[in-house]
């Protein structure tokens, strides 16, 4: 691969997040702790209208399924928080 990294974006927005509802799954999932494998960045911000942009970066598209699926989802399940718009976005390094 000529030393080059394939990683993918995943971005997340919609209305009606808060910061206690970013706050919980961090707590919950204990990501700060014990990191979710192939996970390599996280950011979160609302725009002037209250509306979430959360923007995270794995790996892989199949890391991050399963790094998602198996610590992430559940979580936010039982909060009742779920994705509005989730784009992703495949990128080379």
């Amino acid at each position: 691969n000529g030393g080059l990294f394939h990683m993918i974006m995943a971005i997340f927005t919609g209305k009606g997040f808060t910061d206690e509802m970013c706050e919980k799954p961090r707590q919950k999932v204990g990501w700060k702790i014990e990191p979710i494998d192939s996970w390599l960045m996280h950011a979160v911000c609302f725009d002037d209208s209250g509306e979430i942009r959360m923007t995270n970066i794995w790996e892989s598209t199949e890391k991050m399924e399963d790094g998602f699926v198996s610590r992430l989802m559940p979580v936010m399940r039982k909060m009742g928080t779920h994705h509005r718009k989730l784009r992703f976005t495949p990128f080379t390094i």
